[in-house]
C-alpha cells in the first residue's frame, strides 16, 4: 500500500516554521495557500499510517518553492525554486534538511519505504533559474514547431518549460535529481508531469 501525503495538508507538527518562506502565503482558510503541514507532523503520525497497513510513504515535492501566479502559493511543492548551481534547498515551511532526514529515518524504522516526488518538466513561475538561463526553456511562440505541443510547449501560461533536448539542460536536471538521491536515503521516485517531458530524456539522461 502506497500512501500519498501532500505534506502541507497532512499535519502541522511545528508552528515554528509556519511563517517561513515566501511572505503572504500562510492562510489555512485559503485553498491556494499554505496550511501549515510539515515533516514533524508526518513523523508524529507514522503509527497511524502503520495501522492503515501502509508499506510506502510517498510525499509531494519538498523543494523550496518559487512564487506562482498572483494569489497562489506552492503549497503542493510543484513550483520549485531551482537555481544554477543547484543548492538543494528544502522548503522552509516544511522543515529543515535535518528534519527531512529524520523523517526518512523514522519511516524506515517503522518498516516503510520512502518515495519522493520530483519535477523535471518545469520550475516555478518565478524560479531563479528562469532569470539565470532564459535560453534553457522552450519559446511559447515557436515551441509547437519542434514537435508535439504537450512535450515542447508550457502546459499552462506563465510556466516555463525546460528544453530537455539541450545537453546542458538535461545534465542540470539529472544532476538535481541525483543530488536528492545522494543526500537522502530515499527508496523511490515519483516523477511529476512525466507525460510532458521528452521520453528520450528519461531513457538517455535521467539519474536512475
Amino acid at each position: 500500500v502506497i500512501y500519498l501525503a501532500l505534506v502541507d495538508r497532512f499535519a502541522n507538527g511545528s508552528t515554528a516554521n509556519d511563517a517561513l518562506g515566501l511572505p503572504g502565503c500562510l492562510d489555512a482558510a485559503d485553498p491556494q495557500k499554505w496550511h501549515g503541514g510539515d515533516f514533524a507532523g508526518l513523523r508524529g503520525r507514522l503509527g497511524y499510517l502503520g495501522d492503515l497497513g501502509v508499506g510506502a510513504l510517498w510525499v509531494t515535492p519538498v523543494y523550496q518553492q518559487a512564487a506562482g501566479p498572483t494569489g497562489k502559493c506552492g503549497y503542493h511543492g510543484y513550483w520549485a525554486d531551482f537555481a544554477d548551481p543547484d543548492d538543494g534547498a528544502v522548503e522552509p515551511r516544511l522543515g529543515s534538511a535535518a528534519e527531512l532526514d529524520a523523517l526518512i529515518g523514522a519511516v524506515h524504522d517503522a518498516g516503510m519505504a520512502f518515495i519522493l516526488d520530483m519535477v523535471v518538466n518545469h520550475p516555478g513561475d518565478h524560479a531563479r533559474v528562469v532569470a539565470q538561463h532564459p535560453d534553457w526553456f522552450h519559446d511559447p511562440a515557436t515551441c509547437a514547431q519542434l514537435g508535439p505541443a504537450a512535450i515542447y510547449c508550457p502546459y499552462r501560461a506563465g510556466i516555463s518549460d525546460f528544453a530537455q533536448e539541450e545537453p546542458a539542460v538535461a545534465a542540470y536536471l539529472s544532476s538535481v535529481s541525483a543530488g536528492w538521491t545522494q543526500r537522502y536515503a530515499i527508496d523511490g521516485i515519483r516523477m511529476d508531469t512525466a507525460k510532458y517531458v521528452l521520453p528520450a530524456y528519461f531513457h538517455d539522461s535521467w539519474v536512475p
